[in-house]
């Protein structure tokens, strides 16, 4: 298989999930902007309550899923797959983003009529998740150099 096979097994395994828990967590979270927004137009408390808790949510299980991956992959697909673990090993710091943007950007800005902010938060997040990818490529690059001494 190609690179792009590996690449895309890896993308599809990792955000299903990644995107479903953030859809849920965004509807819920709209919910409760909308809640806010009826009382006053301040909901930065709430947002940093969220942010808080989506980074405590997701920083060991994405920290579990970089060191074990491989692992997972090898007994749920086999050894011919550990390239696609490696792959999304180095997705994990793109997704670990787009777990926490996704659930606060995709409906407040709507809501406040802000479309032209949350075009740039959209921006913003493109070039995050281009770093996050290569972030991620140069610490495996540099975790498998240790590894093999």
């Amino acid at each position: 298989m190609t690179l792009v096979g590996f690449y895309s097994l890896s993308i599809r395994l990792l955000s299903t999930p990644v995107s479903i828990i953030g859809t849920s967590i965004s509807s819920v979270f709209r919910n409760e902007v909308l809640k806010v927004l009826v009382n006053s137009n301040d909901f930065s408390k709430l947002f940093l309550k969220t942010l808080k808790q989506l980074i405590t949510i997701a920083l060991p299980i994405f920290i579990i899923l970089y060191l074990f991956l491989p692992f997972f992959f090898d007994i749920l697909l086999g050894k011919q797959w550990l390239k696609a673990a490696d792959m999304g090993r180095i997705l994990c710091f793109m997704l670990f983003v787009d777990f926490i943007s996704l659930p606060l950007t995709s409906s407040v800005f709507i809501l406040k009529e802000k479309q032209k902010i949350y075009l740039m938060l959209q921006f913003s997040a493109v070039l995050l998740n281009a770093s996050a990818i290569l972030i991620g490529y140069v610490i495996f690059a540099i975790f498998i150099i240790v590894w093999d001494y």
